[in-house]
């Protein structure tokens, strides 16, 4: 007895649907896995190169987007710091003009010293603290590291333009010029 093996064309025609179908299917999960239609050079050569060339220029608008992100986040701190020092600045000037107004009693002078000086440490404080990431767009490149430079504090007392400075943080109106 001979051994015969039979092919059916319908079989074969079904065997090749399958493999074609597998191929298909491979080719899809690709796809899925990676995201990308042309995942290799093999896939097609000029839509792979032109991919390529995209995926570069998206990460470049990506890093512009971190920077800009950056810069905005650093903008929005350091004018947030900012008003905080005018309202304190109005507090200043509040306070100069009570000075202006107390010039007769060293007590009050005193203690009018002692609350600009405070404010100004507040704002010191704000200026020093207005950081984003290590940037600080406010405080000076002092030795101290302070925004404020000068250790006078200077206001006109009158409508002549007459001027009169406080010397150091607290002059302890010891050095109280008049006015």
């Amino acid at each position: 007895m001979s051994l015969s093996i039979n092919t059916n064309a319908s079989a074969m025609v079904a065997v090749q649907t399958l493999n074609a179908t597998q191929t298909a299917l491979s080719n899809a999960e690709n796809t899925i896995s990676t995201g990308l239609k042309v995942s290799s050079a093999a896939d097609n050569a000029a839509a792979y190169g032109i991919a390529q060339q995209m995926q570069g220029n998206v990460s470049g608008q990506s890093a512009v987007n971190d920077g800009l992100s950056f810069a905005a986040q650093t903008v929005s701190s350091t004018s947030t710091a900012v008003n905080q020092i005018i309202s304190v600045l109005n507090s200043v000037q509040n306070a100069v003009t009570t000075l202006g107004n107390n010039q007769g009693s060293p007590a009050a002078l005193d203690q009018i010293g002692t609350q600009i000086t405070g404010l100004l440490q507040q704002i010191d404080t704000i200026a020093r603290n207005a950081t984003f990431n290590g940037v600080n767009l406010i405080s000076g490149s002092t030795s101290d590291g302070l925004g404020i430079t000068s250790n006078n504090l200077s206001y006109i007392t009158g409508l002549q333009g007459d001027q009169t400075t406080i010397t150091g943080f607290n002059a302890a109106i010891a050095s109280y010029m008049g006015g």
